[in-house]
């Protein structure tokens, strides 16, 4: 796996972890995961971490992909009954009964849990970050509405 990628979800995990123990506000979530987001944020343990589910939307190459009603709703990528019906059998015998017993034993995901309290962020930078995501969705918001605004232009000249 790309270290990269195992970075980012084990710092999903860990803040996922920590919203549900109340360690840090769930708006957090929604932040933590913007590009420009500069908020640390605690890194779970990689012992146990694996993937559950996906979903998969073709790559765009226009500004809105085909079938897709807007930005919001991109045409996706979807698994067979059979797949999915074999995913859950094997998750509910396999994975799931091999990582209880492994996450019982497991002594650091419990040091990990132990030292989550010091993951608080503090109420000042909280505000730092908080007040730039908001400078981020203003900015989304704009390129959305100048997409938006070129192509009406370009449907009003064809």
């Amino acid at each position: 796996m790309d270290p990269c990628c195992n970075l980012q979800i084990r710092k999903m995990i860990g803040t996922a972890v920590a919203v549900m123990r109340e360690v840090l506000p769930s708006d957090i979530i929604p932040m933590s995961l913007a590009r420009s987001c500069r908020a640390i944020v605690p890194l779970a343990p990689s012992q146990g971490l694996f993937l559950a589910g996906n979903e998969f939307t073709p790559f765009r190459t226009s500004p809105l992909p085909k079938g897709a009603k807007n930005f919001e709703d991109p045409p996706r990528l979807k698994m067979s009954e059979q797949i999915l019906e074999r995913k859950e059998k094997f998750w509910e015998h396999v994975l799931l009964p091999h990582m209880v017993t492994l996450l019982q034993d497991d002594d650091e995901w419990k040091s990990w849990l132990e030292m989550l309290e010091w993951a608080r962020i503090p109420e000042d930078e909280l505000h730092s970050v908080r007040s730039a995501y908001n400078d981020y969705l203003v900015f989304r918001e704009n390129q959305k509405n100048s997409i938006d605004n070129s192509e009406a232009y370009i449907a009003s000249e064809a």
